[in-house]
C-alpha cells in the first residue's frame, strides 16, 4: 500500500512538473519571439546615404558589424529555441520512462496479489 501511495504522489509531482514546464516553455518562447520580432524590425531599417559611404576602413568595419548584429541575434535566438525544445523533449522522455516503470510496478503488484490469493 505504501508503495502505491508513493507512486501516486510521484505521478502527481510529475504532472505538476509537466504543467510548470509547459508554462515555462510558453513564457520562454514568447520572450524569444518578441526579441526576434524586434530584431527583424531592426534589420528592416536601411542605413541612410551618409552611413553607406565609408571613408575609412575602420569605420567601414564598424558599420559592417552593426549591420550584421540583428542577423547574428536572430541566429542565436533560433539556437536557443532549438535548445529549449530539445531539453523539453528529453524531460518528457524521462517522465514517460518513470510512468512506464510505475505502471509496470503496479502490474507486477497486481500479479503478486493474484498469485497470493490463488495460493491461499
Amino acid at each position: 500500500m505504501i508503495n502505491i501511495i508513493r507512486s501516486f504522489n510521484n505521478l502527481l509531482n510529475i504532472k505538476q512538473i509537466e504543467t510548470q514546464l509547459k508554462q515555462f516553455k510558453k513564457n520562454e518562447l514568447g520572450q524569444l519571439e518578441d526579441r526576434l520580432s524586434k530584431d527583424t524590425k531592426l534589420m528592416k531599417v536601411k542605413p541612410n546615404r551618409n552611413q553607406r559611404i565609408y571613408k575609412h576602413k575602420k569605420n567601414w568595419l564598424v558599420q559592417k558589424r552593426e549591420l550584421r548584429k540583428p542577423q547574428i541575434l536572430k541566429k542565436n535566438l533560433k539556437i536557443q529555441k532549438k535548445n529549449i525544445r530539445q531539453s523539453l523533449q528529453s524531460i518528457k522522455i524521462q517522465i514517460r520512462k518513470i510512468t512506464q516503470k510505475e505502471n509496470n510496478q503496479k502490474v507486477n503488484f497486481k500479479k503478486q496479489n493474484n498469485l497470493n490469493e490463488k495460493s491461499i
